[in-house]
């Protein structure tokens, strides 16, 4: 009932985002965002909205919902501030049926343990686990291990870290990228796929690590490779991310491909 009166009120009136330093009698604050999810000062024009609730008293995690202006819900977690969204603790992602799409576990803004992620018809898709925090360092949010994976129907592909794993277009089922799985890790022979079927590229690995590739073009072309493509690194390293981080003000922590979409490996 909370949760209905939360998207009614949220639906029907244009309240003015509250300062970062205010806090509302009800312990409720809502934040708008355009289709980016660039925050918005009022409501009018925004595709989203952002509710953080418990506010009226110091927690360490208020929940935190995520809705289309319409009110569908896409995401429900928590956050260890109440001025910005720090991810933390159980976080699920939904699809237009109202099924999880994702869920996991955040520990002071990073994705940590074994995730799940589902197909559209509810079967699941795959498992991966991320490394656990430790101390004061920060792991890469996009290196993770995969557990198990399965086609849409529920045949296993990959079993405890083992097998041969097919990354597909949710909407069309289309083979996107391919290749062996050995103990989490990508191994052998890796194709990619465009979504009209052509080749996109072949990469081989070791144990992990990738030994070298080739990229092909439209036209037959193509154009080999001895690495890839490595992550920038923010300036101050993992301090300065985590200090650039605490100044924004309502944008999603991790706000990369794999917040919003399957991680691929």
């Amino acid at each position: 009932m909370k949760l209905f009166l939360l998207l009614a009120i949220c639906c029907t009136f244009s309240l003015p985002v509250l300062s970062q330093n205010d806090g509302p009698n009800d312990g409720v604050v809502y934040k708008y965002y355009d289709k980016n999810w660039n925050q918005l000062p009022f409501k009018d024009g925004a595709a989203y909205v952002r509710v953080f609730t418990g506010l009226d008293v110091i927690r360490t995690r208020y929940e935190v919902n995520e809705y289309t202006i319409r009110g569908v819900l896409l995401r429900q977690m928590g956050s260890s501030s109440r001025h910005y969204l720090i991810p933390e603790g159980p976080c699920t992602w939904y699809n237009k049926k109202q099924q999880p799409l994702k869920k996991g576990q955040y520990k002071r803004g990073i994705p940590t343990g074994q995730w799940t992620e589902y197909y559209n018809n509810g079967q699941m898709k795959e498992q991966y686990t991320y490394a656990q925090l430790k101390g004061d360092s920060i792991p890469d949010p996009l290196v993770f291990t995969l557990d198990n994976s399965w086609d849409s129907t529920g045949l296993p592909e990959v079993v405890n870290g083992n097998g041969f794993y097919q990354q597909r277009d949710d909407t069309t089922g289309i083979v996107l990228s391919k290749g062996t799985i050995k103990n989490g890790q990508k191994d052998g022979l890796w194709l990619g796929f465009h979504k009209n079927g052509l080749k996109d590229y072949e990469e081989e690995y070791a144990d992990g690590e990738f030994v070298k590739g080739t990229r092909f073009d439209n036209d037959g072309t193509s154009a080999a490779y001895d690495h890839l493509m490595e992550a920038p690194v923010f300036p101050g390293g993992d301090k300065g991310r985590g200090k650039f981080l605490q100044r924004q003000s309502g944008i999603p922590l991790l706000q990369w491909k794999m917040d919003m979409t399957a991680p691929s490996l």
